[in-house]
């Protein structure tokens, strides 16, 4: 079998596409606008830590919600849960618009926020996959998923100067803001699904217990718990590197 076959098959699968326009648009997204505020932190306060610590706050809830975002997502149509979590990034990206540049906490908040509601997205977006995709083709999408996720990163950064350069920082935000809208109608187009576990077992012990098993498990588990910490450590390396090799910010 050719080894280009699976991946020819997939993007001709339309609903396979619509997933994955959603979780490229929504990774490139708050790469831009992440790159967009980072270079607002450090012309405001000339600090390369205050600037790494924008990293931090959209790696904590990665680290705090992380372990029993799973629970929560099983429990709702992901489909509808990746339409309304995008639309929320979208107006949280939107309410960029209205922070002064010193208000340096309250895009700290809006980063973290985004990273928040992400954490409710990427398990619904994953956990669609396997109903979107046939079996034997499930490495060859999930590979695709995963260098977008990866590929994102550099895209969004490389690009992020291009674009406030070309845009200016309103328009950009604009754009992200519209990405993100489009990445909510995409997923709305996917079929209708249904959650996995019934919607009247729903409550906050059951949260709450889900977070405390979640936590349980990171902590006995080293092979999981360092992994967590590493990306959340070398996001913020990269991020003080990047800083760092911006010897004169541009003033966009």
């Amino acid at each position: 079998m050719n080894t280009t076959q699976p991946f020819k098959t997939l993007f001709r699968d339309p609903n396979f596409v619509k997933l994955w326009l959603s979780q490229m648009l929504s990774q490139l997204t708050i790469q831009l606008v992440n790159f967009s505020i980072l270079t607002r932190v450090f012309e405001v306060t000339q600090s390369t830590l205050a600037a790494s610590l924008l990293w931090v706050a959209y790696s904590l809830p990665a680290l705090f919600f992380a372990p029993f975002s799973g629970s929560v997502v099983d429990r709702f149509s992901r489909r509808r849960m990746m339409v309304v979590t995008n639309l929320l990034q979208a107006a949280t990206v939107a309410l960029y618009l209205w922070v002064r540049s010193d208000q340096v906490f309250l895009l700290y908040a809006l980063v973290f926020a985004y990273s928040f509601l992400d954490q409710l997205y990427l398990p619904s977006q994953q956990a669609s996959i396997p109903s979107l995709v046939e079996k034997k083709l499930l490495p060859a999408a999930n590979g695709i998923f995963l260098l977008t996720q990866q590929a994102s990163f550099l895209v969004g950064f490389g690009l992020g100067g291009v674009f406030l350069t070309l845009l200016g920082r309103y328009n950009t935000t604009i754009l992200a803001s519209a990405f993100l809208a489009i990445a909510a109608i995409s997923v709305y187009l996917l079929p209708k699904d249904w959650a996995r576990r019934a919607r009247e077992h729903v409550d906050l012990e059951m949260y709450l217990k889900d977070f405390k098993r979640g936590y349980q498990f990171i902590r006995s588990h080293r092979e999981v718990m360092y992994p967590l910490l590493l990306i959340a450590f070398t996001q913020v390396f990269i991020t003080v590197v990047a800083v760092v090799l911006q010897r004169t910010p541009a003033r966009y």
